[in-house]
């Protein structure tokens, strides 16, 4: 702006002589003013556009975080990009810089791009929060890993060996999983598969949480017979806790098991609800529920709908009525509407409720139970 006002005094102090001069000038020097406008918007694009220019993968929602900080500090950027371009010394070195960012590569540069390791951490360096460019920079690495992983069987036999080394807790262990589930013709998949199928054959705490984290973020990973039967013996014989067992049975569906291993699954669950230090009866009930057949199911439901019962254990009835689980019994019928008329039951409301939606009363019986 400095140089275009001396220009512009220069021009005026000499429109006497230099009348035809001064037009072409003004001409030429217009035609040079854009380039500064120019170099800003190159500079900057919209946080919906930037999203939008990537590949689809599972860091989306990491570049959404970046974004939603780099809108914090885009102002800001702005406005000292626009006084950096106020200060030059000369129009030629703005014209200069913008041909210099235009003619930048695409493809991020790596500090040691043949260890996949180093190459992970300094991707986790970038993807702490910063500006919008920090954005740009940790999409082109992230699709450059990918890339990579997807390529070389052996990168990625590497990168999923140091998965294992790092603590389940860690963001980073969580990371790599998301870098496996984004790779193409499930080649992460498989990876992480073999993965499970390595933790399941280590029996501490800390393995069986990668484990079950493991066949959690993989496709029908409890298909595979060897998995399956990790995930049994979890639920069934570890000395894991409630919650852990139960995070294991959270994976198999009981048409992979035959009656016998189901019929043991429930012993043990049966097992835990005698427990008078359960803390989470309704969970435990809930699985009770699915790896029961019907009449056991009907029978479960008989036993824990009535108000001897806590709250937690009723609304899991109530919960299996509505989803299917629990049979439509007349028994169970008769028992809604005797809780349904006790105004000191505290399910009576959803008992009415589980009456007009779920079974087919009658007029009479709904005037029963209206009021």
């Amino acid at each position: 702006m400095r140089l275009q006002n001396i220009v512009f005094a220069v021009s005026v102090l000499g429109l006497a002589f230099y009348g035809g001069y001064l037009a072409g000038y003004s001409s030429a020097d217009s035609n040079r003013t854009p380039s500064i406008n120019e170099h800003n918007s190159k500079n900057y694009r919209a946080p919906n556009q930037a999203i939008q220019n990537q590949s689809s993968h599972a860091w989306a929602d990491i570049e959404a975080r970046l974004l939603q900080n780099a809108g914090a500090t885009k102002a800001t950027d702005l406005n000292a990009s626009r006084s950096q371009g106020d200060n030059s010394n000369s129009l030629s070195d703005a014209a200069t810089n913008a041909q210099g960012n235009s003619d930048k590569s695409d493809e991020f540069v790596w500090q040691d791009p043949n260890d996949v390791v180093a190459m992970f951490n300094e991707l986790i360096r970038l993807s702490e929060p910063g500006n919008e460019e920090d954005v740009n920079v940790f999409s082109q690495a992230i699709d450059q890993l990918r890339t990579m992983l997807f390529d070389s069987p052996t990168q990625l036999a590497i990168l999923v060996e140091h998965m294992q080394s790092l603590d389940f807790e860690s963001r980073e262990f969580h990371y790599v999983t998301a870098i496996l589930q984004g790779l193409p013709e499930q080649k992460g998949v498989e990876a992480l598969k073999q993965a499970a199928l390595e933790a399941s054959q280590r029996f501490d705490s800390a393995s069986r949480q990668q484990f079950l984290h493991l066949v959690a973020n993989t496709h029908n990973a409890a298909d595979n017979p060897e998995i399956l039967n990790s995930l049994v013996d979890i639920a069934l014989y570890s000395e894991e806790s409630t919650s852990t067992k139960l995070d294991a049975l959270d994976l198999v569906m009981p048409f992979q098991l035959d009656s016998v291993e189901r019929e043991q699954i429930l012993s043990g669950l049966n097992g835990m609800l005698d427990n008078p230090d359960l803390t989470d009866k309704n969970a435990v009930v809930s699985h009770v529920l699915r790896f029961s057949n019907a009449e056991q199911r009907s029978n479960i439901a008989s036993q824990y709908i009535d108000s001897s019962n806590n709250d937690d254990l009723r609304y899991s009835i109530l919960d299996g009525l509505h989803m299917g689980t629990v049979p439509r019994t007349n028994d169970i019928k008769e028992r809604l509407l005797f809780i349904a008329q006790d105004p000191q039951d505290p399910m009576r409301e959803q008992a009415k409720h589980a009456l007009m939606y779920v079974f087919d009363i009658s007029n009479q019986e709904y005037q029963q139970i209206k009021d």
